[in-house]
């Protein structure tokens, strides 16, 4: 009796220390059957759960930089959602197959929308960034008699750049629930290096030294930009954030990283529409280009690898007054030469990708920003068509409500009808490009519709042939993109030809374009203006066909031409000064004729040629491989307006759209 009695104190002892433990949920205690002996035994099972959920900890954390590698790499939160869970589920599964003999399975709860679980989110390249995640899991184990314990667990890596002095980027780095790390080593820090058109990474060439208060001192490796640079850090566990730092506060003191590009206008701008616009294209190095024009070179601060999703503009115009402007961002290739069309909201901005916004001489500052959050929305002043609600692919007219173009680049037709609208249009022209050794292009297939329907502009490409090819000027590859902008009484062209190495070749004529000007209603006449020369900053007039490179003294190439009435209604061509140089380059080709390249005029077809070659002059021998693009613009004008002109010049202070080419802003970026 005495020995039942001990035994039977022994289990009231162990069960209530069993309850003591489950709900502290410190140390569990049970009792394990052995086949062999029939006598029930404590065993002791708390170090065994410790390893459990020190193992649930690792797996969180394992998944947690799953995640953020996901996130780098595809910038697709519901891909990397589905993937991580995927992840996760199998991570579980080997666990309960590493303890088979308890019969181990997990449940993840499944938590009120919209939480997620596991619930990871990351906040990144901005100056305070993060990667962090939670799981709450149930369990059980049925030879432990144990049964739906609820176990959950967090982690985290918090990265801040608090300032950069003395070639160190000093960084606050806390782990879980904001406890210090100061565990790492040089192997823990990255840098990304914009190099070559691309990011890549750039390793620590000395150790991170920690200060007395508990921040890291990261030297900075030389080729990375002190004043605007990404930092990515991985700690011991896997967890990834990349912190962006940039010199100067965040957008209107939101928790961003932001670049922010000055605008200062020559004088002239001012006799212009408010709505005038010129269209700006920010490529991935953090250069700015107009209509073929670099107007502020590499900045060295790139736009980096973010999503698409969480890129925002923003301008301020001269009265102070900030908001958020329409904009896109389009994928190109080739070195921005061939559109692809507009970039997923999913997409990491690369090489390929550029941001095109429109501004005017109102706009003082354009502040380019991003939400490095996972869980941002791409907003919808880069997804709300306003300006092209009109457009019709399907039968090839575009519209922006001002002009209308009608494509008839297919088969034996091979011209660009635009219109001035409302209709009946009183101005309208057609525009043919690349005929060379008079021999006209051709279109094989019609116009690809790169984008219609845009958000500042349309985009559609061709590419023009030749039947049976062309005479004396063999391997030639032509190219032809064509933007209609909002707002804009112009459209824009970027004629590309690509000569590949021959063993002959010579050109007796090329005509990159010919614009006719096919009505002006009601019928006046239109005298025929080109730019001649300049006086004093001011475009001087002419008459005379054709024109040539400008006077060597004055080293001035033109810039425009133009028909217009007594009324400003309008047609011509501009191009800025790369482009107006560019027509002129085979002047250069010491085999070919003198005064090669014009501007030329017919006055009695209302025709505007521009020709790189005119005929009767040639260019031979020309056989090395060159790569060769021309930009500009063709404009219509029906309004009474002559700011709306191309050029037009009441005896002092002129006005018209060639202020757009030659009176470029000063931009300096911040």
């Amino acid at each position: 009796m005495v020995k039942i009695k001990a035994r039977r104190g022994q289990f009231l002892v162990l069960t209530a220390f069993l309850v003591v433990v489950v709900l502290s949920s410190a140390i569990v205690l049970s009792y394990k059957r052995i086949q062999e002996n029939q006598n029930i035994e404590p065993v002791v099972i708390s170090s065994k759960l410790v390893d459990l959920h020190n193992s649930l900890n690792e797996m969180l954390s394992f998944t947690v930089g799953y995640y953020g590698s996901l996130i780098q790499v595809t910038g697709d939160l519901a891909y990397a959602q589905e993937k991580t869970q995927a992840y996760l589920e199998s991570g579980l599964q080997s666990i309960s197959r590493s303890n088979i003999d308890w019969g181990t399975s997990f449940n993840l709860t499944t938590p009120p929308s919209p939480l997620k679980n596991p619930n990871i989110h990351t906040d990144w390249f901005v100056k305070s960034s993060k990667t962090e995640g939670d799981i709450t899991i149930k369990y059980d184990i049925p030879s432990l008699g144990l049964k739906g314990v609820e176990f959950k667990t967090y982690v985290a890596l918090n990265v801040e750049i608090l300032e950069t002095r003395g070639g160190n980027a000093k960084v606050k780095i806390t782990k879980d629930y904001d406890r210090i790390d100061l565990s790492l080593l040089r192997s823990n820090f990255r840098f990304f290096k914009y190099a070559s058109n691309q990011w890549d990474y750039k390793d620590l060439e000395s150790d991170p030294t920690i200060t007395t208060s508990g921040e890291y001192l990261v030297p900075i490796p030389a080729g990375i930009y002190a004043n605007a640079y990404n930092l990515q850090v991985v700690d011991n566990r896997g967890l990834m954030v990349a912190a962006g730092y940039v010199k100067g506060e965040g957008f209107e003191n939101k928790p961003t990283t932001s670049y922010e590009f000055s605008f200062t206008w020559p004088n002239e701008h001012n006799s212009l529409s408010d709505d005038t616009p010129i269209v700006v294209e920010l490529h991935q190095d953090g250069s700015l280009w107009w209509m073929g024009e670099n107007i502020l070179p590499f900045s060295e601060k790139p736009i980096p690898p973010v999503p698409v999703k969480g890129i925002h503009v923003s301008q301020t115009n001269q009265l102070d007054v900030t908001a958020e402007v329409p904009f896109q961002v389009e994928d190109w290739g080739s070195n921005y030469q061939v559109p692809y069309g507009i970039a997923s909201a999913k997409t990491i901005f690369n090489e390929n990708c550029m941001i095109v916004f429109l501004v005017n001489h109102n706009v003082k500052k354009v502040t380019i920003w991003w939400d490095g959050r996972d869980i941002a929305t791409q907003p919808s002043t880069a997804t709300t068509n306003l300006y092209f609600l009109n457009d019709d692919a399907p039968n090839r007219k575009l519209t922006n409500g001002i002009i209308q173009l009608d494509f008839r680049l297919y088969d034996l037709n091979n011209y660009i009808a635009a219109s001035t609208l409302p209709t009946p249009s009183s101005v309208t022209t057609e525009t043919r490009f690349f005929k060379i050794n008079t021999r006209d292009s051709y279109y094989g297939a019609p116009e690809s519709y790169i984008i219609y329907k845009g958000i500042v502009r349309d985009i559609i490409q061709q590419e023009p042939e030749y039947i049976g090819g062309i005479v004396s000027c063999p391997d030639l590859y032509t190219h032809l993109v064509i933007t209609l902008p909002a707002k804009a009484n112009y459209y824009t062209f970027k004629a590309r030809a690509v000569f590949l190495s021959t063993s002959s070749r010579t050109l007796t004529d090329f005509q990159l374009l010919q614009m006719r000007v096919t009505s002006l209603n009601p019928p006046s006449p239109a005298t025929r203006r080109t730019e001649g020369n300049i006086d004093v900053g001011v475009p001087v007039e002419s008459s005379s066909t054709p024109i040539l490179d400008g006077t060597p003294a004055a080293d001035h190439d033109p810039h425009w031409s133009q028909f217009r009435d007594s009324s400003y209604r309008c047609a011509g061509v501009l191009l800025t000064n790369s482009n107006s140089d560019a027509l002129f380059q085979f002047n250069s080709e010491a085999t070919a004729d003198s005064a090669r390249g014009a501007i030329e005029v017919d006055g009695t077809n209302r025709d505007i040629f521009l020709q790189p070659v005119r005929f009767t002059h040639s260019v031979s021998g020309y056989t090395a491989a060159h790569d060769l693009i021309w930009s500009g613009a063709v404009t219509l004008n029906d309004s009474s307006n002559s700011y709306d002109t191309v050029y037009y010049n009441p005896g002092s202070n002129p006005t018209g759209l060639w202020i757009l080419v030659e009176k470029l802003p000063t931009i300096i970026v911040k």
